[in-house]
């Protein structure tokens, strides 16, 4: 199954403070792996599917970048156990 590098930044107005448990609940929807802060690795069949369930989640001033991981186009010094996860869910 494909496997999607999914980040995210919550733009928070000046004295707001943003709740990020939302955004963690959904993603939680899918096989993921915490690579750095507001970065998510994500396996799931399409961005899109990704994109339906965070938008909902997020306010307009929001941002987030979804793109797919390729086999062997990738490189990483991330949190660890990256390696182990990816072995467990190869981008296909």
């Amino acid at each position: 199954m494909p496997v999607y590098l999914v980040t995210y930044d919550l733009i928070a107005k000046k004295g707001e403070v943003r709740d990020y448990q939302p955004l963690y609940e959904v993603l939680e929807n899918f096989p993921n792996f915490e690579a750095l802060y507001s970065v998510y690795l994500v396996e799931a069949n399409s961005g899109a599917d990704i994109e339906s369930v965070i938008s909902p989640v997020l306010r307009d001033s929001d941002r987030y970048f979804i793109t797919r991981l390729r086999k062997s186009e990738y490189r990483s010094r991330a949190a660890k156990g990256i390696n182990a996860w990816l072995a467990a869910h190869p981008p296909a």
